[in-house]
C-alpha cells in the first residue's frame, strides 16, 4: 500500500468510527474499503463499471 493511500484510509476511519450498514452499492468491488462495512448488517449489491453507472443503476426508481 502506498503511503498516501495509508493516510487516506486512516482519515476515512476517523470520519467513520462505526462501520457502515444498510443498502450499499459497490461499483467495481469494495476492495481495500471493505474495512468500513459491517457485512452482517448490510445488503451489498456488487456491480461493475461500465455495465452499471449513474445513468443505469440496478435499483427500482
Amino acid at each position: 500500500m502506498r503511503l498516501t493511500r495509508y493516510f487516506m484510509y486512516r482519515r476515512i476511519e476517523e470520519l467513520f468510527p462505526e462501520k457502515i450498514s444498510g443498502k450499499i452499492l459497490s461499483v467495481s468491488e469494495l476492495g481495500d474499503m471493505s474495512f468500513l462495512v459491517n457485512r452482517s448488517k448490510s445488503g451489498i449489491t456488487e456491480t461493475s463499471y461500465p455495465e452499471v453507472n449513474m445513468q443505469n443503476l440496478p435499483f427500482k426508481n
